[in-house]
């Protein structure tokens, strides 16, 4: 595994996991299929505008895409290895985190809380380096 990446298009998988729209609302991330990475996956976390509420990120991972026994994914440095949770989005930043898992697909969920949850813009994006031979 190398520590660098000469050719981004070729040398990483990425998926979307959670689209760019308004969120008010909890909701579950597509999930991405990391199965072909190599060593540390990454999220990286695009926020756009931000009303109000509290929006938290998490990363779960599965066997499957959409599989019933989904558990939260392993952080690469947290003493708790149960949970991956990113800083509230609250306006126009970008956030990454790097994460070890230990299954194939990976997915973001956001947790919207406060009254009133108007809206936040954000996205997620998962990726790994691509294993090489």
């Amino acid at each position: 595994m190398s520590d660098y990446v000469n050719d981004l298009a070729s040398g990483v998988i990425l998926g979307v996991s959670l689209q760019p729209v308004a969120r008010t609302a909890t909701a579950n991330g597509i999930g991405v299929d990391l199965s072909s990475g190599d060593g540390q996956a990454f999220a990286v976390i695009v926020g756009g505008s931000y009303t109000d509420g509290t929006h938290a990120i998490t990363l779960q991972e599965s066997k499957n895409d959409n599989a019933a026994d989904e558990h939260a994914a392993a952080e690469a440095y947290a003493a708790i290895a149960d949970s991956v949770t990113i800083a509230n989005i609250t306006g126009t930043s970008v956030q990454i985190v790097t994460f070890r898992h230990a299954e194939p697909w990976v997915r973001a969920v956001t947790t919207v809380t406060g009254s009133p949850a108007t809206g936040a813009v954000y996205s997620v994006i998962i990726g790994a380096p691509k294993r090489t031979v």
